[in-house]
């Protein structure tokens, strides 16, 4: 089954979303650390911190929180983590 791509806008979209509406303090810290984790890491950083944050939005329920959610793990998933 083929991955599908996912645009470097929408996964900037879904983390501002994330960023707004995520009530998780943790998942806040790991989403404002992608900047750093960019810049030290590259993409393999931004991926392990959205993973991270990930984890901790179990408790963050709703649709938007659905489709966000969704967006990270497919990006995630289609870099190969």
């Amino acid at each position: 089954m083929a991955q599908a791509i996912i645009s470097k806008e929408v996964v900037v979209g879904a983390v501002r979303t994330a960023l707004q509406e995520c009530p998780d303090p943790y998942a806040q810290t790991y989403l404002r650390a992608l900047p750093l984790a960019s810049e030290e890491y590259g993409k393999k950083g931004v991926i392990i911190q959205l993973l991270y944050a990930l984890n901790n939005m179990g408790a963050w329920r709703g649709e938007s929180a659905k489709a966000t959610k969704a967006t990270l793990r497919g990006f995630c998933k289609a870099q190969g983590y």
